[in-house]
């Protein structure tokens, strides 16, 4: 883990010291694979399993237009592969855009969070074995955490997420709970290590 997060830090920090360039580079980058895009109120596509739920949403709504309410209008970029490569992710005008830049190969998932300030906000890497995520190592503006994914059979059953803030020295923990009606996820739950469960969805 230690390894890893320094690997992740050192990234970080190089791209902290350079984002104007970063940014530039990554846009054209990105641009030169686009192949079409979708455009949503709210997040519409999980990129990682579950993680728009998670994070307490219900998957977005696709549109055919920028809307003229702009806050929270998500923009997905696809590949020729059909993989998204950029997100844009609109504030509170059409000036203010958030810009998260997907990367991959066989065995991973990185993506590399911009805002709007053209500073970075976090680095996430996703292992991937047998087209399943099974770990993302993170590394942001405040902290860094790593999430391990276990499976029962196809299905995801629970994440164990392991978070430090910069200035802590001990990391925190808590599970996260997936229940399914259905085949359907119907509730996902974080678990603390006192017994407290905070419902994420729905």
């Amino acid at each position: 883990m230690k390894s890893e997060r320094q690997e992740l830090e050192k990234e970080f920090y190089e791209i902290q010291s350079k984002c104007d360039v970063f940014l530039n580079s990554l846009l054209k980058i990105s641009k030169e694979e686009v192949a079409r895009k979708i455009i949503s109120k709210g997040a519409l596509f999980n990129l990682r399993p579950f993680e728009i739920q998670r994070a307490g949403f219900k998957l977005g709504k696709e549109l055919k237009n920028l809307p003229k309410t702009i806050k929270n209008t998500h923009v997905y970029y696809f590949d020729k592969s059909d993989r998204v490569v950029m997100i844009d992710i609109y504030g509170q005008s059409e000036s203010i855009i958030n810009r998260d830049f997907y990367f991959y190969d066989k065995e991973s998932i990185k993506s590399i969070y911009i805002n709007s300030t053209k500073t970075i906000r976090n680095i996430t890497i996703s292992s991937i074995v047998n087209g399943k995520v099974l770990r993302d190592a993170n590394f942001g503006k405040y902290g860094s955490s790593t999430s391990d994914y276990l499976y029962d059979g196809e299905r995801l059953s629970s994440i164990l997420v392991m978070q430090k803030q910069h200035d802590q020295e001990l990391c925190s923990t808590y599970q996260v709970l997936f229940y399914y009606l259905d085949g359907i996820v119907s509730k996902i739950i974080n678990e603390f290590p006192n017994g407290y469960q905070e419902i994420r969805y729905p």
